[in-house]
């Protein structure tokens, strides 16, 4: 009995103490969380930019296609060729670059680089053929279309991606840390030393 009390009020000291330095732990934890949450990606960048450097240079493609259209200028229309196709190829991608995600953005751009340049040659190939011998060829057409397709449907995916991405990112650095006292005592003598704080990430 005689060391009941003195190992209770040593259970309590220590407890006491581990649970005040565990809390001011977790506070400068909370405030080096929250510095650096503020320097993580935002998934709203994330999206509007990439968004912004397609959209633009595709809004400023249209409009010098009706320009050549309506001016019958073939150097206008593939001016607004190639911009609509660069904007495609490399927009969409600003996003991964922004979240981190360089090789993928590479590797995407890349992708709808190769995909819209056997677009333009598939159409290019039956434009060429139909002009020749005036008949429509589908199949030079379909695989065109379906190219282009692939590339549209490719940028969609970076664009979701990447402010899935920084979304993701932030989520991580919100976790809480769990603090969870346990006894320590000397498996020597069997006596008990007190409560240390155990955190668990």
């Amino acid at each position: 009995m005689k060391h009941v009390i003195p190992f209770a009020i040593a259970l309590a000291v220590a407890f006491c103490t581990t649970t005040a330095h565990a809390n001011g732990a977790l506070a400068l934890h909370t405030e080096a969380q929250l510095a650096q949450i503020d320097g993580l990606p935002s998934p709203a960048k994330a999206l509007v930019g990439p968004l912004l450097t397609t959209m633009v240079p595709m809004s400023v493609a249209a409009g010098t296609l009706f320009s050549s259209l309506l001016f019958g200028s073939p150097a206008m229309f593939y001016t607004s060729l190639i911009l609509a196709g660069g904007a495609l190829a490399i927009g969409p991608s600003i996003g991964q670059f922004y979240v981190g995600n360089t090789l993928r953005g590479l590797l995407t751009a890349a992708g709808r680089t190769a995909l819209i340049s056997s677009a333009v040659f598939f159409a290019a190939k039956a434009l060429g053929e139909s002009a020749s011998d005036g008949s429509v060829h589908g199949g030079w057409l379909g695989a065109s279309v379906g190219c282009a397709m692939l590339a549209v449907g490719l940028a969609i995916w970076d664009l979701v991606d990447a402010p899935l991405t920084a979304a993701r990112m932030r989520r991580e650095a919100r976790r809480r840390f769990a603090i969870a006292p346990m006894l320590r005592y000397d498996q020597t003598s069997g006596r008990t030393l007190g409560l240390a704080g155990a955190i668990t990430f």
